[in-house]
């Protein structure tokens, strides 16, 4: 086919079909599920990958090891271009243990009608050690890549003698709701803290996890996910049909620079709510 070489190398858009970018999102987490829905409102063609074969009512937060970032920064690194702070590895301090019961009838739980409840009437349940420097150093081999009973079991037999509130007259301890407990609704999840500075480079863009990790402490984490996608989808639609590289790389920016002073702000109130919720408590045998 014989093309005209003045339009072959202008990148005109009267002469072109008009079409949307598509969008490959990895991960389908909370903020990638997200992105999803609203490209999707949008007419924007998109696509999601996920790792885990099968979904589950517990998962882990695993955005913070991305696999895309890693790449990302990978390449960044080679090209000299990756920030020093980005390149150090992840911090963090303590581990979370987290559940869900199977159905609780108001016999065995009876405040399962008032608080701790879900639609499902289980129990939702998450336990946090503050690690120490000998205790960072032990599970500085855990990888959240290693869920399942294996990683959980033995933080469960730490804690299974700790006392619960259930609102009946019968003692319960933790122990009481792993045995209600299915291992596979178990899992040992690594806290790391950290914001990252690079959040994009060319047509790659991070969200959720993979560009700021907080406390769990502070509840904001899933919420913050959220506005990201929300404020990336906003950009995407923005874009002109058949947008060329410097103008997605402007929208990458002004996503970053719409969303950073959010994430700092609820990245230091995590961190007073963890030192506020971070105090040791006794055994009740000690």
């Amino acid at each position: 086919m014989e093309m005209n070489s003045d339009k072959a190398l202008k990148h005109d858009r009267s002469v072109m079909f008009a079409k949307r970018p598509k969008v490959l999102i990895v991960g389908a987490g909370i903020g990638g599920l997200t992105l999803g829905m609203l490209l999707h409102k949008a007419n924007i063609p998109f696509e999601i990958y996920e790792r885990a074969a099968v979904v589950k009512p517990l998962v882990g937060a695993d955005g913070a090891y991305s696999a895309v970032r890693q790449g990302l920064y990978d390449k960044l690194k080679k090209a000299g271009r990756l920030p020093p702070a980005d390149a150090l590895p992840l911090p963090f301090n303590s581990v979370c243990l987290v559940g869900q019961t199977r159905p609780l009838t108001a016999e065995e739980f009876p405040d399962i009608w008032v608080t701790f409840t879900t639609a499902q009437n289980t129990v939702v349940f998450d336990i946090v050690q503050s690690l120490t420097n000998e205790t960072s150093k032990e599970n500085d081999a855990f990888k959240n890549s290693e869920w399942g009973p294996e990683a959980a079991l033995p933080m469960c037999q730490q804690v299974k003698d700790f006392p619960i509130v259930s609102g009946g007259d019968k003692k319960l301890t933790l122990g009481d709701l792993f045995a209600w407990t299915s291992w596979d609704q178990v899992s040992k999840v690594m806290l790391e803290e950290k914001v990252f500075k690079t959040w994009y480079d060319c047509r790659t863009v991070l969200i959720g996890d993979a560009c700021h990790k907080f406390s769990p402490s502070g509840g904001v984490g899933a919420t913050h996910a959220m506005h990201d996608a929300i404020v990336l989808a906003n950009r995407i639609n923005g874009l002109p049909f058949h947008p060329i590289a410097e103008e997605i790389v402007t929208m990458f920016k002004e996503y970053q620079e719409e969303r950073i002073d959010w994430v700092i702000k609820g990245f230091e109130s995590s961190k007073v709510f963890k030192s506020m919720a971070g105090q040791h408590q006794k055994r009740p045998d000690s």
